[in-house]
């Protein structure tokens, strides 16, 4: 590794518990949703999920749909777990910078303690997409998320168009 580089992160194993994908939704007044999760189902002998866990591809290696089955939605999660995702996610999502949406992996360990294990924060909303079929588990349509983020985002710049003509207003002297 230090061919490559002179610093170099070491980390330890999370042992397989579960593995769970988690997305909390910010919502109007600033306060948090989480949605229901989805559990990944892995075994010892594939404790990792690799592309052919998500992909179905042609003989090229171009991937042609998602692959069905071995995952559930919503996850069994009890109320000690649940409020530790919520933390996590809510932590994550904060000091990432994100808005109105954000999702992770997570593993969690045999003791239950969840592990932090990247940020997908990658924006798809087609019928089959993450966020939407989360989503759905608490009655958002894909259609409702979709308009949702984009609101907020007309929202923000329109609101940014705003602060930066009464900025220039100001600097110039004048009132609006």
């Amino acid at each position: 590794a230090f061919s490559f580089d002179h610093e170099v992160l070491c980390e330890s194993y999370i042992e397989l518990g579960r593995e769970l994908r988690v997305a909390v939704l910010e919502k109007d007044d600033g306060s948090f949703q989480m949605l229901p999760c989805i559990e990944y189902f892995l075994t010892d002998d594939s404790p990792i999920r690799t592309p052919q866990h998500k992909l179905v591809t042609d003989s090229r290696g171009v991937p042609t749909t998602a692959v069905v089955g071995g995952r559930k939605c919503p996850a069994d999660i009890d109320d000690v777990l649940a409020k530790k995702l919520l933390n996590l996610a809510v932590k994550s999502h904060t000091a990432l910078g994100c808005r109105d949406y954000s999702i992770y992996d997570v593993r969690v360990d045999p003791q239950g303690e969840p592990f932090f294990i990247e940020a997908c924060l990658y924006c798809s909303f087609a019928p089959k997409s993450v966020i939407v079929a989360m989503a759905g588990e608490v009655g958002m349509k894909q259609r409702e998320v979709y308009e949702m983020f984009v609101d907020r985002s007309i929202k923000r710049k329109r609101e940014a168009d705003e602060q930066a003509a009464d900025g220039a207003a100001k600097r110039l002297g004048m009132r609006a």
